[in-house]
């Protein structure tokens, strides 16, 4: 036999284990990209954007490194909690969803809305969060931990509520269970490090020691969802900032009988008393240093907050860090303040997408928090209702993949600004090996190896014998043979000559 049967027939083997090594890899690793991911939502109250670049933040800069991250998430207004969450949850303006505070005045209902009537369905009528749009479309299961404003008929499929005293830790693993069985959606607020950083003020230690812990609770929530299918988006509604010593004394520009404050913060909402009308406190407010007022119908376009018979007839704006005192909010202890102005660099809020279906390293354009809504429909294959949102703009913070599983992360080149519809320089999903994938081609090439020298082996061996045999039966004819007399021996130690 010559060796290069040898080579041939071990080339053929091996391509036939190899096949099958293959079609055993592929039945062995399921097909993620049949299933739809899933998203975790989770909006971290007083997440200042500066947090990220002034503080190590090990787990959240790796979102940022491997996923899509905004320049900042612009809000129509910063006043409660509950306004800027309905915008999230509907992609409307405030004018628009109708829920413009914890408390306000509905003309058309001669009702106030406050703790007591909250969860009456009248308030609630132009409502439609993406949790009863998930179940109205049949497209999954929501669920929502400590989420801002959920009342009455506000209430989605699961609730892990607002009033249970639970640490974050303990709402975070609630939300994993649930992304391990059959929700689809859970939207989660935490406002811990919000109250640290109104308290104590936003860089002191009890505010950095919250963003830190926020950081390692992320870490694990990373670990956890690594081989799962769900795209994490975390954002935030607005910073906290340093109380200055600016205090402007409400009830010296306004007789204390002849108003109701209803936002105390940064934007003042007021309404007159009986007796009283909007043009006298309009006019004795602009006596006042400092502040900007404006009438509902004279509000700019911009802040979408004057189309609702709901919304305040005086808002007023004041300085960053100022802090407002009357006899209806009295001055108190905290050293941070929230709810100016929403140009305040410090007042947007930030959004990270991290996950299978965002581009990884994209440094995308500021957007509004009312597109965040789109985001999620897109994401959950829902049909978005009616919104202001603008989901061609987001679009492009989307790559084309379909299964998140197991991969390595990739450090891509970031460039300075992306803007909506130009390609990332994101590294393309398709040249990155997955740890499973490279450990699985080792071990095939390792059992090739083996299996081409076993096969050489064998063979050198089968020929070593054959040779060995055949020197063996040559040796011995050769011991056998007769010497003819007369003759010459065939060797011979001397010459004869005659």
């Amino acid at each position: 036999m010559s060796v290069l049967w040898y080579i041939a027939v071990a080339a053929v083997i091996c391509l036939v284990f190899r096949g099958h090594s293959s079609e055993a890899a592929t039945v062995k690793k399921p097909d993620r990209s049949l299933s739809k991911p899933k998203v975790l939502l989770l909006s971290i109250g007083g997440f200042r954007g500066d947090y990220l670049t002034n503080l190590n933040l090990t787990n959240i800069d790796e979102m940022v490194m491997n996923g899509t991250k905004a320049k900042y998430v612009q809000n129509s207004v910063n006043v409660l909690d509950i306004v800027d969450h309905y915008s999230i949850a509907t992609g409307l303006y405030p004018e628009s969803h109708g829920i413009i505070s914890n408390i306000m005045f509905d003309p058309n209902l001669n009702r106030v809305f406050n703790s007591k009537t909250r969860a009456d369905p009248e308030w609630w009528a132009n409502v439609y969060p993406i949790w009863h749009e998930i179940l109205n479309q049949g497209q999954g299961r929501s669920a929502l931990c400590n989420w801002p404003g959920v009342y009455g008929p506000m209430m989605p499929n699961l609730y892990c509520g607002q009033r249970r005293k639970k640490s974050l830790k303990s709402n975070i693993d609630q939300a994993l269970r649930w992304l391990q069985e059959d929700v689809d959606l859970v939207l989660l607020y935490s406002d811990d490090i919000k109250k640290a950083a109104l308290k104590w003020g936003p860089y002191s230690q009890d505010a950095i020691n919250e963003v830190k812990k926020f950081d390692s609770i992320m870490e694990y929530v990373l670990n956890k969802t690594r081989d799962l299918n769900v795209n994490i988006m975390l954002t935030s509604d607005s910073g906290v900032t340093e109380l200055k010593h600016l205090h402007i004394d409400l009830d010296r520009c306004l007789n204390p009988k002849s108003y109701v404050l209803t936002q105390p913060q940064g934007t003042l909402f007021i309404y007159p008393k009986h007796g009283y009308t909007v043009q006298e406190l309009n006019q004795n407010l602009t006596t006042c240093k400092h502040v900007k007022v404006y009438l509902k119908e004279e509000l700019p376009e911009r802040f979408h907050f004057s189309d609702n018979s709901r919304i305040p007839p005086v808002i007023v704006f004041v300085p960053l860090g100022a802090f407002v005192q009357s006899h209806l909010n009295p001055a108190g202890s905290n050293m941070g303040g929230t709810g100016y102005h929403p140009g305040y660099e410090v007042m947007r809020g930030v959004f990270i997408g991290y996950g299978p279906s965002f581009h990884r390293g994209l440094k995308f354009q500021a957007i509004k928090n009312v597109d965040i809504y789109g985001l999620v429909c897109h994401l959950l294959k829902i049909k978005p209702r009616p919104n202001n949102g603008s989901y061609e703009v987001v679009s492009s913070m989307f790559n084309d993949m379909t299964s998140f599983a197991d991969e390595v992360p990739a450090v891509a080149v970031i460039p300075d600004v992306i803007t909506p519809g130009v390609n990332s320089t994101a590294v393309p999903s398709q040249l990155i090996l997955s740890k499973t994938q490279i450990l699985d081609n080792v071990k095939i090439l390792f059992w090739i190896l083996v299996v081409i020298t076993a096969f050489l082996l064998f063979f050198c061996c089968i020929g070593c014998i054959s040779t060995m045999y055949l020197n063996q039966k040559q040796a011995y004819a050769h011991k056998t043979r007769v010497h003819t007399p007369g003759t010459k021996p065939l060797l011979s130690d001397s010459s004869d000559e005659e």
